[in-house]
């Protein structure tokens, strides 16, 4: 009788486990939206890869005969935070553009829901985390190359990808920030191998130097803050251990190293009246602060910043966006979507903690190590949006369907053990 009993559920482990073709369909969809074949390639230009990945994801979500389930709280969070943008869009300066807003939002919070459930087993989110990292990699390769053919120097603004969410060094940095801590741990989570030869967790080391390497020949100062307080938090992690404080030191000496005279001369000028960047974003961050008081509720509508500010307050000159996540959130949405944001980051960490706890009950240290390499990302990811606007890029979403996807598989996991 207990044999019979355990056969379906092993018969259910394996067919979870399986790379079917909502799996393949996502990573197709991933790899269209970081690799951006339709920017890069004139051949590709005009075609709505974007939309027809996303599409192509939906039919094989459907025909893999997968359904969608909402039992996470960050699942339900993100339909909140959906549902709030409607809302503000509607009370918002334009509707005309927040309509816009929508549209392009609309794809990643359905993307979001395809992902976590289509990720339901430990083998699909090992692959699904070493394609994206296989990504990252592209772009670290790329921008190491340029920096090495342009003599080992730089021009003010530092190297980076060019295409998509990487358009410029800050972009980079920033999605750089928010994986480091997942492609640090994974070099112990992944015991994998590719073309069941070679362990996966020799590529995790060479991203992961490549990915530190990535963020500081883009010389950027959100990148380098960020880089430096995942590390910190790496360290702490690590119980101060002396070793690990000769590994932050040497980063640090290597980052100032790298600096051409210009992008020097760049941090030099931290908080100085000199440093026009930074008093521009002061400038720009007292005019999000008062808007954000102006319009409590429901703030100015989604992409509708700029837009204000030159309403509002007649602004000609500062027309940057917010170049702050938390900003963006509040002015656009006001205090209501900045808490559903600082409780959806809430959730996540609620979610590591709950994943750690699963990890030392059942003596898996796969999921533990992944657990904790996202809470590093995810700080990455803050301390960066502290200076850059990147709260509609995929960085953030994509941590939040890793963290999901993860609890789910642990959870399953412990239900089998049991």
């Amino acid at each position: 009788m207990a044999e019979a009993a355990a056969k379906p559920g092993k018969a259910l482990a394996e067919h979870a486990g399986k790379l079917d073709i909502a799996f393949y369909a996502c990573l197709f969809y991933y790899f269209v939206e970081y690799f951006r074949p339709h920017q890069k390639y004139a051949i590709f230009k005009g075609i709505p890869f974007g939309d027809i990945s996303a599409g192509l994801f939906i039919i094989c979500f459907l025909l893999a005969g997968r359904r969608i389930e909402v039992k996470n709280r960050i699942n339900f969070l993100v339909g909140l935070y959906f549902s709030w943008i409607l809302v503000c869009s509607l009370a918002g300066v334009n509707f005309s553009t927040s309509w816009e807003f929508i549209i392009y939002f609309f794809k990643f919070f359905l993307v979001y829901f395809l992902t976590v459930n289509t990720i339901t087993s430990e083998k699909q989110l090992i692959w699904f985390i070493f394609f994206i990292a296989l990504l990252y990699f592209s772009y670290t390769n790329f921008a190491l190359r340029s920096w090495v053919l342009s003599g080992f120097s730089g021009s003010i603004r530092g190297a980076y990808y060019g295409a998509g969410f990487f358009a410029n060094p800050n972009d980079m940095s920033a999605a750089l920030s928010s994986f480091f801590g997942l492609s640090l741990y994974m070099i112990f989570a992944d015991k994998y191998r590719l073309f069941n030869k070679f362990p996966n967790k020799w590529f995790h080391v060479v991203n992961t130097a490549l990915t530190v390497l990535g963020v500081l020949i883009t010389s950027t100062r959100g990148g380098a803050v960020a880089l430096a307080a995942c590390l910190l938090y790496f360290w702490k992690k690590k119980r101060f251990q002396v070793k690990y404080f000769l590994l932050l030191l040497l980063v640090g000496v290597s980052f100032f190293a790298m600096l051409s005279e210009a992008q020097l001369e760049k941090f030099e000028r931290i908080g100085t009246e000199q440093d026009e960047s930074g008093q521009d974003r002061l400038d720009n961050w007292a005019i999000a602060w008062k808007m954000m008081n102006d319009y409590p509720v429901f703030g100015v509508g989604p992409w509708n910043y700029v837009e204000a500010k030159k309403k509002a307050y007649n602004e000609t000159e500062n027309l940057f966006v917010q170049h702050n996540i938390f900003f963006q959130a509040s002015t656009e949405l006001g205090y209501p979507g900045l808490m559903i944001l600082l409780v959806l980051i809430g959730s996540f960490y609620k979610n590591t903690r709950a994943v750690k706890r699963l990890s030392g009950d059942s003596g898996n240290k796969t999921y533990h190590h992944i657990a904790q390499g996202l809470e590093i990302s995810m700080l990455g990811f803050i301390v960066s949006g502290m200076f850059i606007t990147t709260l509609y890029y995929p960085f953030f979403w994509l941590n939040l369907a890793f963290v999901v996807s993860l609890r789910n598989v642990a959870e399953k996991k412990a239900s089998l053990a049991g």
